[in-house]
């Protein structure tokens, strides 16, 4: 369970909202059919964007037609799937609907098995290959995309990633309004009243904007 705290003001004051859980692969037996994650390395994660001129390839946040994006695992446009089809890994972007293909391009059909090897770097443990191509993230504004799908295979920053599973469960929290035990006080969240110390459980990510203080009759 996670405490959200509010000010009488309805200000949100624990940096909660917005938070996914997630869980880091460290080992290729933890990956499965039916989870889905984000990847992610030290210039960018890599998302789905519909952005003129990119929406038909993979994409990363660094892309200077995407625009400014904010991390959100919840997102389904930053979630991909690792299918395994036989002995084979396929990568699965769940914004597109579709399978990354050897040249980072969308496919309705999974053809170019998705290479996971591990590498010596803690924060950023496995390189990504697609067909033979390494999936290279960009610095910032480089590329329409943000990425490139290509046949530059050696180990660096751009092309080691964290793979991190996301849950989609519904996540329970408590309200806390700071200040005061009044059980009166409290908050008016997607049209609901919740009480002091009451609880809600929600898939959603919260944002401050998304709660207004509830009236003290």
């Amino acid at each position: 369970m996670k405490k959200i705290c509010f000010m009488l003001v309805s200000f949100l004051c624990l940096a909660l909202a917005g938070m996914a859980q997630t869980e880091p692969v460290t080992d290729l037996s933890q990956l499965s059919n039916d989870k889905v994650y984000t990847l992610k390395s030290g210039r960018a994660f890599l998302l789905y964007s519909d952005a003129q001129g990119v929406s038909g390839q993979i994409c990363s946040s660094t892309g200077s037609a995407v625009g400014t994006v904010a991390q959100n695992p919840l997102d389904p446009n930053q979630q991909f799937k690792i299918e395994k089809k036989g002995d084979s890994f396929y990568l699965y972007s769940v914004g597109s609907e579709k399978y990354v293909n050897a040249n980072g391009n969308y496919e309705a059909n999974a053809s170019s098995p998705l290479t996971i090897e591990k590498v010596a770097n803690a924060s950023y443990p496995w390189k990504l290959c697609i067909g033979g191509n390494g999936m290279n993230s960009q610095e910032q504004g480089q590329m329409p995309a943000g990425i490139v799908v290509n046949s530059w295979t050696s180990t660096d920053a751009g092309n080691c990633y964290a793979i991190e599973s996301v849950a989609l469960d519904p996540v329970e929290y408590t309200i806390h309004v700071l200040g005061t035990e009044d059980e009166a006080a409290g908050v008016v969240y997607n049209e609901q009243k919740y009480k002091n110390n009451g609880t809600f459980s929600t898939k959603d990510v919260l944002k401050k904007a998304d709660f207004a203080a509830l009236p003290i009759e």
